[in-house]
């Protein structure tokens, strides 16, 4: 198989895990279960990246 080819199962790829694994290629492992928490609702719709980002940052700042 060509490697520049996408098979349909890729597609159903879990999006934690493939966050997880391209974060990991660039040399990041998050363990906070917080973040990892704030990656599952957005990953679910319940709430966007743009307010998981600001609450990481409220987070950081307490």
């Amino acid at each position: 198989m060509n490697p520049n080819q996408v098979k349909d199962e890729d597609l159903e790829r879990d999006p934690l895990t493939l966050s997880d694994a391209a974060l990991r290629l660039a040399g990041h492992d998050v363990t906070d279960e917080y973040v990892r928490q704030l990656g599952r609702e957005v990953v679910a719709g319940a709430l966007s990246a743009d307010e998981a980002v600001a609450r990481v940052r409220r987070a950081s700042l307490k």
